[in-house]
C-alpha cells in the first residue's frame, strides 16, 4: 500500500484470508498521531487483554 502512487492500484490482486482483493489507492492525506496521553489508558488495557488471553 505504501508504494502505490494516487489513483493507483495493485499490481497484482493480493490475498488475504478473506479470499482475493484488487487495491485503490485512492488519495494521500497526512494525519498526526494523538497525544499519547490520550491513548495511554487504552493502550494499557489492549495490553492487559492481550496478556489475559496470550500468556
Amino acid at each position: 500500500m505504501v508504494s502505490l502512487a494516487p489513483k493507483g492500484l495493485t499490481p497484482e490482486p493480493i490475498r488475504t484470508r478473506f479470499g482475493w482483493h484488487i487495491i485503490e489507492l485512492k488519495n494521500i492525506r497526512k494525519a498526526e498521531p494523538p497525544p499519547f496521553e490520550e491513548v495511554k489508558n487504552e493502550l494499557i488495557r489492549q495490553l492487559q487483554v492481550r496478556k489475559i488471553t496470550n500468556p
